[in-house]
């Protein structure tokens, strides 16, 4: 039997509830994710973020996930939420991705009329912990 080295893992993304969060950790995911985009309608202050913080199940990773946000802002999310991963779904060049020295994912759109070449991602990306192709 050949082992491969990478599984499935679930994150429910856009949480808002305090009891949502709970029950995400009941039913076992990987990672819950707060959006501190500008633009979306889940958008989360940091603060209601740390609330809902507490009630994530232990060994489940936070994520904090930006849209063309300021360094500021994701500062902010850093101290205050303390996420273990952070996702960048906008314009984000490696530079600013990596100035947090944290692991990070690079969202990719997919369904466009641009190809998605994965080498061209690493190349471009050398530091993202990994890439969430998002339709």
């Amino acid at each position: 039997m050949s082992r491969s080295f990478y599984r499935t893992r679930i994150k429910f993304c856009g949480m808002t509830r305090a009891g949502d969060v709970r029950l995400a950790g009941e039913l076992g995911v990987d990672a819950v994710g707060f959006i501190f985009a500008r633009e979306s309608k889940r958008r989360v202050a940091p603060a209601e973020a740390r609330a809902m913080r507490q009630a994530i199940a232990p060994m489940v990773d936070v994520v904090a996930l930006f849209r063309d946000n300021s360094k500021e802002e994701v500062r902010e999310v850093l101290r205050t939420v303390r996420p273990t991963l952070l996702q960048f779904h906008g314009e984000e060049d490696e530079s600013f991705c990596r100035s947090f020295n944290m692991p990070y994912l690079k969202a990719v759109a997919m369904g466009g009329r641009d190809d998605v070449n994965a080498r061209q991602l690493q190349l471009r990306y050398p530091s993202a912990a990994g890439f969430l192709f998002d339709s």
